[in-house]
């Protein structure tokens, strides 16, 4: 199954350590972008700007989990709650 996601829609990213201590948490938006055809599920997100620092920071891959809404401060509580250090 394909999936297809409008641009513009608020966006938050989030990839955990094995060992649920560490976790990169991103924001963005959805943007337009060509079709890669090695993953049917894939979207493009527009980062703030510095944030793929964060990524390379984190070392936690390139595959993350996301949410189709901003709940960045949410998760990143909870995230906190569980002794998770939170990146960035």
């Amino acid at each position: 199954m394909r999936v297809a996601v409008k641009p513009g829609r608020p966006v938050t990213l989030l990839r955990v350590s094995e060992d649920l201590k560490k976790a990169l948490l991103l924001k963005g938006v959805t943007a337009e972008a060509e079709r890669v055809e090695t993953c049917s599920t894939q979207i493009a997100v527009e980062l703030a700007k510095g944030s793929g620092y964060d990524v390379v920071k984190a070392g936690l891959g390139n595959h993350l989990a996301y949410v189709l809404d901003n709940v960045y401060e949410e998760a990143k509580l909870y995230l906190e709650h569980l002794g998770a250090s939170v990146i960035p």
